[in-house]
């Protein structure tokens, strides 16, 4: 792989990323935000399938979002997203959605 380096314990070092990841997620996001819901669902699956195999290119296959150095980068970037949601706040909005329902001819 270019631009990565490779990790010598990747199933380790992914475990440990979206741990931290989930952690994250549930100490610093509302537990009714799409965000939120959307991350445990993505995050809690990968963990499930690190936790049911030692094998890296099983764990990468099932996962299918790239190699094992692929996914610990979507970790940390996720990490360093999770502060900005929380400046941000996009699950925390004051206007009023109307919905119009148009009439069948």
């Amino acid at each position: 792989m270019v631009g990565l380096e490779v990790l010598p314990s990747g199933r380790e070092t992914l475990e440990k990323s979206v741990e931290a990841v989930l952690s994250a997620v549930k100490l610093r996001i509302p537990e009714g935000a799409g965000y939120r819901k959307v991350l445990e669902a993505t995050y809690e699956h990968r963990m499930s399938i690190i936790r049911g195999s030692d094998n890296v290119a099983d764990i990468e296959t099932k996962i299918g979002s790239g190699q094992i150095e692929e996914l610990v980068a979507q970790a940390k970037d996720e990490l360093n997203l999770i502060p900005h949601m929380v400046s941000w706040k996009p699950w925390d909005f004051s206007h009023q959605v109307k919905v119009i329902e148009e009439k069948a001819e």
